[in-house]
């Protein structure tokens, strides 16, 4: 009886095989398209905890992703203490030093989005600062205090976060004139920084175009335009930055396109914690890659708690509790990309996917979209100086990668380790793609 059902088993799982879809994908390593961009380093943290050592537990998970930047919000009502003496605005940086410690310590560079109005000049965080004299004090001497005094270098500063959707009271007009304001001030205390915004909650043309427009006739320093995504489909982001791009070239500008916000869904739905936001997640940073869009920080690094929830469909790579989610390994793929990147052509629209490589090695990262359909992909590597080569295949999938199943067990999982034979500069790799699946194939 037990060899009948283990006979049935290899039948059903050799159907599943062979009714998956044959799908062919071609990569040329022998001429490189040129560097990846860094959009798969870069991520964001919300306003999940007023603690400045929140993200100090995850800092050995994210060394592992190679982060480039970390936007940051907040800063002033969660991480500053203010008050006013004498005419003039004194801050307490020490809540926003460790904060931005723990940034660092991960090998990232923040991204200061200057949010939200502290205490002393409005009791209504969301509200327009009651004082422009203090505001432009306080702004000052945060540029100052982390790139004079700490001689940190921070780069990117933007005003405000999400301002047209209920997070800042005043009017756009109110916004363009603080705007004004504050580039002004930030980049007087330091010029070597790139200043911009609006950080709008998403692709919100008149927000972004009166933007470029004030900033022109002002002859302010726009040095990116950045606003937020949250779709799941990501597509659509390469027509919105190639817009935008249109309308700096109208008027003689110049930015970079940064979209500092952006996962599957702004609401609390389970594919933000499972191997769909992962899908997800591949499928963005393939698409960026020839897109417009210069960074793409991915919101965010860790939830907020819930009583009785370890996960409820916030947006974070790690629970409160400080427990990676199945989204963090698809960025751990995508963390084994190195070197240049190289042309991959594909059969299929449900299969998409990125190559790079250097020093005779070559790691692919493969997605599938489609809810029901496995696929058997037919991999010709073109162009690589050997005849023999190891290929380990890591996969994530509703049953490979699971951390909601393997807790602190969970580890991105090997499915195939082997080694192939081809012709000179071809090597054939045949494996098998389920459906709603990320698949990292590392080719020795």
């Amino acid at each position: 009886m037990k060899k009948l059902l283990f006979v049935l088993v290899i039948l059903a799982l050799t159907a599943i095989v062979c009714n998956a879809a044959e799908v062919n994908v071609i990569i040329d390593t022998s001429n490189p398209l040129g560097p990846l961009k860094p959009i798969m380093h870069e991520f964001a943290q919300g306003g999940e905890s007023t603690n400045p050592n929140n993200l100090l537990p995850i800092v050995d998970k994210m060394r592992e992703l190679h982060p480039n930047i970390i936007r940051i919000d907040h800063l002033y009502d969660y991480y500053c203490k203010c008050e006013i003496k004498d005419g003039h605005i004194n801050v307490d940086f020490s809540n926003l030093d460790r904060y931005i410690d723990s940034i660092i310590a991960m090998g990232a560079r923040p991204l200061m989005s200057l949010s939200y109005t502290p205490k002393p000049l409005s009791d209504e965080k969301y509200s327009v600062p009651n004082d422009r004299k203090l505001w432009a004090e306080l702004v000052y001497k945060t540029v100052r205090h982390f790139n004079v005094e700490r001689k940190l270098g921070i780069e990117y500063w933007e005003f405000w976060n999400e301002p047209e959707c209920g997070f800042f009271s005043g009017t756009i007009q109110d916004y363009l004139s603080f705007y004004s304001l504050t580039s002004k001030v930030a980049t007087r205390a330091d010029s070597r920084i790139k200043f911009g915004g609006p950080t709008s909650s998403s692709f919100k043309e008149y927000w972004i175009k009166s933007l470029i427009d004030y900033a022109k006739e002002g002859n302010l320093r726009l040095d990116f335009i950045s606003w937020h995504d949250y779709h799941d489909t990501s597509c659509h982001f390469i027509d919105d930055s190639a817009r935008v791009r249109e309308w700096l070239s109208q008027k003689g500008m110049n930015a970079e396109l940064i979209i500092d916000e952006w996962n599957f869904d702004a609401g609390l739905v389970p594919e933000n914690d499972d191997y769909r936001g992962a899908v997800y997640i591949a499928r963005t940073i393939c698409e960026a890659m020839d897109s417009e869009i210069d960074h793409m920080p991915f919101f965010e690094l860790k939830d907020s708690p819930k009583e009785n929830s370890r996960y409820w469909g916030r947006w974070g790579l790690f629970t409160a509790d400080n427990q990676a989610k199945t989204p963090y390994y698809a960025f751990l793929m995508f963390s084994k990309l190195s070197g240049k990147r190289f042309k991959l052509d594909c059969s299929s629209t449900n299969i998409g996917g990125i190559a790079a490589g250097k020093d005779g090695k070559c790691n692919v990262i493969l997605y599938n979209t489609s809810n029901t359909e496995s696929s058997n992909i037919n991999l010709k590597i073109v162009g690589l100086n050997t005849t023999r080569a190891n290929i380990k295949c890591f996969l994530i999938d509703k049953t490979h990668t699971n951390s909601q199943e393997l807790g602190s067990n969970c580890r991105l999982e090997e499915v195939e380790n082997q080694t192939i034979a081809g012709s000179p500069g071809i090597l054939p790799v045949t494996v098998n793609l389920p459906n709603t699946s990320v698949m990292l194939i590392q080719i020795n």
